[in-house]
């Protein structure tokens, strides 16, 4: 399964719940044109376009955060560039057997999923590319600023904690009333998140009137918490004009992803389908 001084047999990348590659191993560097070099300190949505969303990355969620294991049919990741037709098995890892596969530690305050791919057909090799994913510029010198609306008050001070780790500046509201007040009284926001699990929250009320508050504020990109995967609710979101929705159980993850998405070049960076977390 490992490689032993020519190419694997298949591909195995192993990543810890922030999603953060540990090993990425040779039939995946000659099959992605993606060297292990290059993936040091990378999520693997950001070596697997089209990933970030995905079924693919929730059941990767599922393995780290319940201990399920899961086969993923093709047609679920045939949108994602090089990983098209391919089989995919994901299963959790303890550190123990972390050790054991990578000959090394790991670090108790983590956990660990193995993903492995296949395919029943002969693959094209490519010649690992080790100029990919140069260092990222300096970020702008003003902080993007972000709207969070959030009931929970034992998750929003976690939410906002991440968000400034993340470089932003955090506005909270506490009612989508104070959301649309906030919005208009203030500059423009480059994100509002909003939690829409709680109808007194009123957020999704909220997100129809921002979206008809003048162009400069109402244009503002939004993300919607949803309090589970079985939300399958995904046009009632894109006619109130959400953008992208995660799955509050799994924020540490998946708000990264967002403020990467969202946040990095100051734009949206979705393609017009509401992709789930």
């Amino acid at each position: 399964m490992f490689d032993s001084g020519g190419i694997a047999e298949r591909g195995v990348v192993i990543v810890d719940e922030t999603l953060e590659v540990k090993l990425w191993n040779s039939w995946l560097e000659h099959v992605s044109g993606v060297s292990s070099a290059c993936t040091k300190g990378k999520q693997l949505p950001d070596l697997m376009p089209g990933m970030g969303g995905s079924v693919l990355e929730r059941h990767i969620l599922e393995a780290i955060y319940t201990g399920k294991t899961t086969v993923v049919r093709a047609q679920d990741i045939s949108q994602m560039a090089w990983a098209h037709d391919l089989q995919v098995s994901i299963s959790p890892l303890d550190r123990n057997s972390l050790k054991r596969l990578m000959g090394r530690k790991a670090s108790p305050l983590q956990a660990y999923c193995m993903v492995e791919f296949s395919s029943s057909y002969p693959m094209q090799y490519k010649t690992p590319d080790t100029t990919l994913f140069s260092p990222l510029q300096a970020p702008a010198s003003v902080s993007p600023k972000v709207l969070l609306l959030e009931g929970d008050t034992e998750i929003r001070p976690e939410i906002t904690s991440i968000l400034q780790v993340q470089g932003c500046q955090v506005c909270v509201a506490k009612t989508g009333t104070e959301a649309i007040r906030i919005i208009q009284l203030s500059d423009r926001f480059d994100l509002f998140l909003a939690d829409i699990c709680d109808p007194h929250l009123g957020g999704f009320d909220a997100m129809m009137q921002i979206r008809s508050l003048p162009s400069d504020k109402g244009h503002i990109p939004a993300v919607a918490l949803v309090s589970d995967g079985s939300f399958q609710d995904r046009d009632r979101l894109l006619n109130a004009g959400f953008s992208d929705y995660f799955i509050k159980p799994y924020f540490k993850t998946c708000l990264p992803r967002v403020c990467r998405n969202f946040l990095g070049q100051r734009q949206s960076l979705m393609t017009g389908e509401v992709s789930h977390a």
